[in-house]
């Protein structure tokens, strides 16, 4: 989850545990009319325990981000408000 000034992205679980290099291709909520919040939070809830769904997790990660470098997909630079 991230929530900064107006804005809201929260990535929601997925059965199939598939990320995207673009994060808005993943099943997720988002908000442009949040109430305002100078600055930025962001939550992160991940268990450290060793179980399937955690090597599973990883694994995904490693994949998207792989798949991303061999693409050369550019980034968008941040925008500072």
């Amino acid at each position: 989850m991230a929530y900064s000034g107006n804005a809201f992205y929260k990535l929601l679980t997925n059965k199939t545990m598939t990320l995207h290099a673009d994060p808005f291709d993943d099943r997720h909520k988002q908000s442009n009319e949040m109430p305002y919040w100078q600055g930025t939070l962001v939550g992160i809830d991940i268990s450290l325990d060793q179980t399937q769904e955690f090597d599973t997790l990883l694994e995904a990660i490693r994949k998207t981000y792989s798949s991303l470098r061999k693409t050369k997909m550019p980034y968008k630079k941040p925008r500072f408000i």
